[in-house]
């Protein structure tokens, strides 16, 4: 017998959907972006979002490929293991009407999707895992030695503790940092 998961909606903030709502699967690992986090997210972005690819790791409700989408990127991959996720995902989009062209979703771990040399490197790479896990730096340092992320590429994290040390994590200089209640944000660019 398989068992019903119930959705839940979100809006997207700004960009040409701005008002439109965004349905996710409600699962204890997903936990949406709030509303107040990815406003400061995409004014720190502002300028670097249009016509770019974006991957978001743990992509959950997608709601940053969303936000991404309505900005102007010229591509979203999202990246999630729950294939109830990646069904909800795909609805969305669809009541969107997205052009199949501008998305790709991947049911697969983070760390699967990673393993192997990229051929072609995103802009922009979204991670927010479930606060629990402490593998943020194996997975951007697997970002960057497999070249995932274009050299000046940026990677937004959301996690549940403050990262880096001395402005860097990861060998790489954190750019913008804020907390949000539980909520920390880091944006770092890459330099390699």
């Amino acid at each position: 017998m398989t068992k019903t998961v119930s959705s839940s909606s979100l809006r997207i903030i700004g960009g040409i959907w701005r008002g439109s709502k965004v349905s996710f699967a409600e699962l204890p690992q997903v936990r949406p972006s709030p509303s107040r986090v990815r406003e400061t997210l995409f004014n720190w972005l502002q300028g670097e979002i249009a016509g770019k690819s974006c991957l978001e790791l743990f992509s959950g409700s997608g709601i940053l490929s969303f936000e991404a989408l309505s900005r102007g990127a010229g591509q979203v991959v999202l990246v999630d293991q729950e294939a109830e996720v990646c069904r909800q995902q795909r609805n969305s989009f669809q009541q969107l009407n997205v052009s199949p062209d501008l998305f790709s979703i991947y049911c697969s771990s983070a760390e699967k999707y990673l393993e192997a040399p990229s051929s072609h490197p995103f802009d922009v790479i979204f991670m927010d895992p479930p606060f629990l896990m402490a593998d943020y730096q194996p997975l951007v340092k697997t970002i960057i030695d497999n070249q995932w992320l274009q050299r000046d590429g940026l990677i937004y994290i959301e996690s549940g503790i403050k990262l880096g040390q001395d402005k860097k994590f990861a060998d790489l200089p954190i750019i913008k940092q804020k907390q949000a209640g539980q909520v920390h944000s880091t944006l770092m660019r890459n330099e390699h």
